[in-house]
């Protein structure tokens, strides 16, 4: 019986600054013309276009930056990784940075393992509120057994959902300067995929909290996988 051993290398980056406002196909070209430009010994798909085989574990939305994002591409043999981790900055455009990688054999692709995802987001409010307060309405909120959030789709019949099954944990970071930020970590990937951003409405709609600007900043900080029951970063 023959194994045939596919060989795959996994590299954490960040995307920040005006990176965040790239779509993916973009930041997908990007990726591959970098990783071409390293003369890795990369694997191409076959076919009149071949081109190297990369997946991305869990695409960001245009406009959400990120200090832990993932991407896997085949590769044909291992070569020293500090052509990855200590990349000549002009190579990268602003804003992309290669943080680790590691080769791996793993059967499943990078983004059948992602389970979870963590974020910070912050909101600017029209007046100071008090933070007892709100981490209080805060636990009233999250203690609910429905969080009904309807989405609406384009030519389509929206689809209402009770998002609590898809929420691990939101925490209240600190409410200074007009400012509320929230830690919150989201079921991801195959477990489902909720944006944090959906959480932190529905409590401005509960606990009425006035706004001074819509616009809400979203980083996302980590993807996981599970292991053991356990959340453990991708790499």
């Amino acid at each position: 019986m023959v194994v045939i051993v596919i060989l795959k290398l996994i590299v954490k980056y960040e995307k920040i600054n005006y990176a965040k406002y790239l779509a993916h196909l973009e930041l997908s070209g990007i990726i591959q013309r970098i990783l071409r430009r390293l003369e890795l010994p990369l694997e191409y798909s076959s076919g009149y276009n071949p081109k190297p085989q990369i997946a991305f574990a869990a695409p960001l939305s245009v406009g959400t930056s990120s200090k832990g994002e993932y991407f896997e591409v085949r590769i044909t043999e291992e070569f020293d990784l500090r052509k990855i981790t200590e990349i000549d900055p002009s190579f990268l455009p602003v804003g992309i940075k290669f943080i680790d990688a590691t080769f791996s054999t793993a059967k499943n692709s990078i983004m059948a393992i992602v389970s979870d995802a963590s974020y910070i987001l912050k909101i600017t409010t029209e007046r100071q509120y008090e933070e007892d307060d709100i981490r209080e309405k805060l636990n009233k909120f999250l203690a609910q057994d429905e969080i009904i959030w309807e989405k609406i789709r384009r030519k389509k019949k929206p689809i209402t959902k009770n998002i609590v099954e898809f929420i691990n944990n939101v925490f209240l970071l600190n409410t200074n300067n007009k400012e509320m930020i929230f830690k919150i970590n989201v079921k991801t990937g195959s477990n489902g995929n909720l944006q944090p951003d959906v959480i932190v409405k529905k409590f401005i709609e509960y606990a009425n909290i006035e706004l001074s600007d819509e616009f809400i900043n979203i980083q996302r900080q980590e993807i996981f996988k599970n292991v053991n029951s356990e959340q453990v970063p991708i790499i």
